[in-house]
């Protein structure tokens, strides 16, 4: 029987607390919702508000997802051209910027 009484002495000051913490959670948003009003002027969205807000989010997560996808493709594609582009680019500076080679097959010996 002790062994019962010792787990009592233990759950009661805990469950006191958590009720105790929860009253001062509850307490804190009805002054914090009455702060707010007071501050702004209206108590925050409406029912109309909250039910255009569901909406949109639904309407955005309707988009396809493709669309993201198909972008960074493009994306991909743009910079293989690019690459590209820059490789032709230094194929044609390359000859230019050598120096001219000097022959040193023929033996004028004069």
């Amino acid at each position: 029987m002790d062994e019962g009484m010792e787990v009592v002495g233990v759950l009661l000051p805990l469950f006191t607390l958590l009720l105790a913490a929860g009253g001062v959670a509850y307490v804190g948003a009805i002054l914090l919702q009455a702060f707010r009003v007071k501050l702004l002027g209206h108590p925050g969205p409406t029912n109309e508000e909250w039910e255009e807000l569901r909406e949109r989010v639904a309407d955005l997560e309707e988009l396809p997802a493709g669309g993201t996808v198909q972008a960074e493709g493009r994306l991909l594609e743009l910079e293989e051209r690019v690459d590209f582009a820059e490789r032709m680019l230094a194929r044609e500076r390359e000859p230019a910027a050598l120096p001219e080679s000097v022959d040193t097959t023929s033996t004028d010996a004069t």
